[in-house]
């Protein structure tokens, strides 16, 4: 029962309403990384951090822009709110591939030419047709275009970590909404970017916990890259970058509390085999 009445409630959400969350929690993710930005030491991840911080703001502007639809100019809505959009996810399409370690020049480029097709694809239809439910499509369709490949990379990448399979996870979740939504468009005349359904509700339900999970995510990941970087820099000699004493002492420790725990449990099976024997 309680389940029915959650899906009844969230069927009933309303997509701008969700749009303002998007606004104000993408507002919110990018001054909590311009905080981290300022106070972070290292030159290396305050590059990803910069990129990352400049994504969220594109895209609360962008949900702005398309908040506005209907009241605004369309060159500002239309064309400039999805633009920035498709600009904003291919931001966080190369952050997906710095953090698996995949920054080439060859998925960069890929990358790169993925955006450009997308929007070359959007002004094209746009310029042409200007239909509402063919924009929606297609608009999905340059999303996914620019996003899913890094993060079927996370996914399939060993080393990722289990947080970034879980965001990379969701991040498909919000994907197969997001396919389901164009295919849906495409055929749907009546569609427009505020109709309440289950494809444009699903979407936008992802893409809200998408940007919860991506934003806390990617801070928690940045702060245990810099307290691995501290605690690798605390056991190095800085001169020589050999293992120092404090290094040796703590695996010294670990080991000693290991066989400590090994010698209690074979004690404890020699007590009940001698009283076995009794």
């Amino acid at each position: 029962m309680f389940l029915q009445n959650l899906l009844e409630t969230l069927i009933k959400l309303d997509v701008k309403t969700m749009m303002g969350v998007l606004i104000c929690g993408n507002l919110v993710l990018s001054l909590l990384t311009l905080r981290y930005y300022i106070y972070h030491d290292s030159n290396y991840d305050k590059t990803i951090i910069q990129r990352f911080g400049i994504a969220k703001i594109l895209q609360a502007i962008a949900w702005l822009f398309l908040f506005f639809r209907g009241e605004i100019s369309d060159v500002i809505s239309v064309y400039f709110g999805n633009i920035l959009l498709f600009v904003s996810f291919y931001l966080d399409s190369l952050i997906v591939l710095r953090l698996n370690d995949k920054w080439t020049k060859g998925w960069v480029i890929t990358q790169s030419v993925l955006l450009a097709v997308a929007v070359i694809l959007f002004l094209v239809f746009e310029i042409t047709l200007s239909a509402a439910h063919i924009r929606v499509g297609i608009a999905s369709l340059a999303v996914f275009l620019v996003f899913a490949a890094p993060n079927v990379l996370s996914i399939l990448n060993k080393e990722s970590t289990k947080f970034q399979k879980v965001i990379a996870a969701i991040s498909l979740l919000f994907l197969i909404f997001l396919l389901l939504r164009a295919f849906n468009s495409l055929f749907d005349n009546e569609i427009v970017l505020f109709t309440n359904n289950f494809f444009q509700i699903g979407t936008f339900l992802a893409l809200v916990l998408l940007m919860l999970t991506n934003g806390v995510g990617f801070l928690l990941i940045m702060y245990d890259r810099s307290y691995a970087l501290v605690k690798e820099s605390s056991n190095l000699d800085p001169l020589t970058r050999i293992y120092n004493r404090r290094f040796f002492m703590n695996k010294a420790e670990s080991y000693f509390k290991r066989h400590s725990k090994k010698m209690v449990t074979y004690h404890f099976f020699l007590l009940i085999l001698i009283f076995s024997r009794k």
